[in-house]
């Protein structure tokens, strides 16, 4: 059975954390007790790991601000087929997974709770060019920080947003997946 990977409850209060940083991406096999992501609250960063052997299926919260008990991610079993999982944590979880065939779609993350933009600072890669898992794609800035976006899939950089205007939090600011997609479709969506 698949494992879907959560943010512990961290006391009585239902504090913010932040995804700081996923030890495996999506793909990845897992050994049961790997570190598979670090998290952050207001006292401490915290290690979640792997509750059984599998393979890294998904990641729902790649990288910004979530609650406890969100979903972050989903550990198939062998054999698992890899849509039925899915299909079954929508159903039961009663939520919608983002499935863009083949494509990491990223987004302005929420780094801090009442943030409402950020800016790109500076790409270290543009619309064309080859990337790896792991790979920066950008540099953005916030009132308080400057993170690094970095690519949880292996491809071609689709899309980038170029802009030197604040951009709002979930405004789609990158694309990566294999050369000929079409991404037409997820930017039409998100116009509507």
């Amino acid at each position: 059975m698949a494992e879907i990977i959560r943010v512990p409850k961290l006391g009585e209060d239902s504090i913010p954390v932040a995804v700081l940083k996923w030890h495996k991406y999506e793909g990845e096999s897992v050994n049961q007790g790997d570190i598979i992501v670090e998290i952050e609250t207001d006292k401490s960063v915290i290690e979640i790991e792997a509750q059984q052997d599998g393979t890294l299926i998904y990641i729902k919260i790649p990288r910004g601000v979530t609650f406890p008990n969100a979903i972050l991610g989903i550990i198939a079993q062998q054999g698992e087929n890899t849509k039925d999982v899915l299909d079954d944590i929508e159903k039961n979880e009663n939520t919608k997974l983002d499935r863009s065939a083949g494509v990491d779609i990223i987004r302005m993350p929420l780094l801090s709770d009442g943030m409402e933009s950020a800016k790109i600072i500076k790409w270290h890669k543009f619309t064309g060019e080859t990337v790896s898992l792991g790979d920066i794609l950008a540099e953005v800035e916030t009132e308080k920080a400057l993170i690094e976006l970095e690519s949880f899939r292996e491809g071609t950089l689709l899309y980038q947003l170029l802009t030197d205007k604040a951009v709002p939090v979930h405004t789609i600011i990158a694309i990566v997946g294999q050369k000929d997609t079409s991404i037409q479709t997820i930017l039409k969506a998100e116009q509507n």
